[in-house]
């Protein structure tokens, strides 16, 4: 909406007619712009921020109610039948591994680096693009083919029964979100501290992020550094390309005398246009001319944003040895442990209303009304204990909800950490203790 807009209010002729509703269209040009701005903030907030009350109700909305709203419009649209294949091949694409991702990939790598070689050889000649920009181009869009290919290819730190030990001895475990003794039944070894089982690659991976389908690989310890060259790259890329098409509209601009003040003046001041950035009436006579540099605008200003941003939270959270996984475990259990505070302080309240008035209450007519505290009275085992039970089994779940804001125990300082990004874990063969060594 905010480049759409002006683009459609500049394309019309500037008259009169034009200039009455020029103060309506900017107000709506102004709230379209509040709006995206807020959204854009309320994101950003969600990801930094999960323990906000903002993220925990758009988390709630994402993992309870937008799910069922989308089954449900799938189905009104498809039908039975046709929503049941579609959904079968989103999941098959979802949670099975295949080759999909790279054939999409390598498709929209082709329509950009195209567009990018023909955007250079449209504005040249052009004062103000160099021609080594035609060579520039081919070297940073092999760059970023070879990226992903190298990140995609990688091994993200696959954990196998023979190195299982080594990362056991490396990685303690907090008895937090990790604990010791879970085996992993796919793979048929005890779990180490900070692994997962990916579910579309079905093996188990050290410091497991997540599963990138772009890459179609899992994002781990031993590819965390490939692929944040991999979004380093294609933001900068997109951040060239957008410099580039500026560029060259500014020598389009000088070519048709757009930065001549006299025709600035003639064209749009005459027209009661005063409030418009000079840049902005200059992009539109261009994309007048030529609307697909409007759509490359958009699309690499979009990604040099989200992969940019990307790129930073990620070196953030690797600042802090904490990955993606982690950071929502912790989000988890913080929900988990609110929602039992909550159901415990429920129970208290009505052991204190039976205390006074003497008469007991239908605990499983509240039960069957209330699934959260269903769960929470069955995982607690709080049916039958007393009022100062109850607030001591709160008091202890009191202490495991602080646990969480405590500093992680694989969190060694910045320093430390970027150090293990960058020099990750090598596995060994833990040599097992012999008959002979028990006797020493």
């Amino acid at each position: 909406f905010i480049i759409l807009i002006p683009v459609r209010y500049f394309s019309n002729p500037i008259g009169r007619q034009t200039c009455r509703t020029h103060k309506n269209r900017k107000m709506w040009f102004w709230i379209f712009f509040t709006c995206l701005s807020l959204a854009l903030l309320v994101a950003v907030l969600t990801v930094l921020f999960p323990s906000l009350w903002i993220s925990r109700v758009i988390q709630h909305f994402a993992d309870d109610s937008l799910p069922a709203i989308g089954l449900q419009i799938t189905y009104k649209i498809l039908g039975k039948s046709k929503a049941e294949t579609f959904l079968f091949y989103l999941d098959f694409l979802y949670s099975d591994f295949n080759i999909t991702p790279y054939f999409v990939y390598l498709i929209l790598w082709y329509i950009g680096f195209s567009y990018a070689v023909w955007a250079i050889q449209f504005y040249m000649p052009s004062p103000t693009i160099l021609p080594l920009h035609s060579s520039m181009i081919w070297f940073y869009g092999l760059l970023s083919l070879a990226c992903y290919i190298m990140a995609a290819i990688k091994d993200p730190g696959v954990i196998t029964a023979k190195y299982a030990a080594s990362y056991r001895e490396f990685y303690p475990y907090d008895n937090i979100y990790y604990s010791p003794g879970k085996i992993c039944t796919a793979c048929n070894f005890e779990r180490p501290a900070r692994s997962h089982h990916c579910r579309s690659c079905k093996r188990c991976i050290s410091k497991f992020d997540h599963h990138c389908r772009w890459l179609n690989n899992c994002i781990g310890e031993g590819n965390y550094v490939e692929f944040e060259i991999f979004l380093l790259v294609h933001s900068f890329l997109s951040m060239y390309a957008l410099w580039v098409i500026n560029e060259g509209v500014s020598g389009l601009a000088l070519q048709f005398g757009l930065d001549d003040p006299d025709v600035i003046y003639y064209q749009y001041v005459e027209g009661n246009i005063l409030g418009w950035p000079r840049i902005l009436m200059k992009y539109t006579f261009i994309i007048q001319h030529n609307p697909s540099i409007f759509i490359a605008l958009f699309c690499f200003a979009a990604l040099a944003i989200l992969l940019g941003s990307f790129c930073v939270i990620n070196l953030y959270e690797a600042s802090m040895n904490m990955t993606g996984n982690e950071k929502r475990k912790k989000a988890n259990f913080r929900r988990k442990y609110n929602k039992h505070m909550e159901q415990i302080s429920k129970m208290i309240d009505f052991r204190e209303n039976e205390h006074l008035c003497s008469e007991p209450v239908d605990l499983d007519e509240e039960l069957n009304n209330d699934e959260d505290l269903k769960k929470t009275v069955e995982e607690y085992d709080l049916r039958e204990k007393t009022i100062e039970q109850l607030q001591s089994t709160l008091e202890e779940v009191v202490a495991e909800f602080q646990k969480l804001d405590e500093v992680s125990i694989y969190d060694k300082g910045s320093s430390e950490n970027l150090r293990e990004f960058f020099h990750p874990f090598v596995p060994y063969i833990v040599k097992e203790p012999t008959e002979t060594d028990n006797n020493v």
